[in-house]
């Protein structure tokens, strides 16, 4: 089947399970995503996973964590942000008192 995303994907529920009275045609480890090897398609990767007829699944692909690069330039803007509203707290205040005298 096509999926959207690299990475390995785990079955969370399939309706085949024993415990649902099913046949037990499950993929019990994870499986990894491969590129698609058919460029004019909707999703860049794609499952080779056991399904059994008139079953459903769940897959579940964990998130990619942030670099530590893309962190630190986020941080680095909020402390921007941060002196840029102090300054502007400032000077507001420099202009109430200059209209106050």
């Amino acid at each position: 089947i096509e999926v959207p995303y690299a990475g390995m994907y785990t079955e969370i529920l399939n309706s085949e399970k024993d415990i649902y009275d099913g046949c037990n045609m499950c993929n019990y480890e994870p499986v990894k995503a491969k590129k698609n090897p058919v460029a004019s398609t909707q999703f860049g990767y794609v499952l080779d996973i056991r399904i059994a007829p008139w079953s459903a699944i769940y897959l579940t692909v964990p998130k990619k964590k942030k670099s530590k690069a893309a962190s630190s330039s986020k941080k680095k803007t909020a402390s921007d942000e941060t002196k840029t509203e102090k300054k502007t707290k400032q000077k507001g205040t420099r202009t109430n008192v200059q209209k106050q005298e």
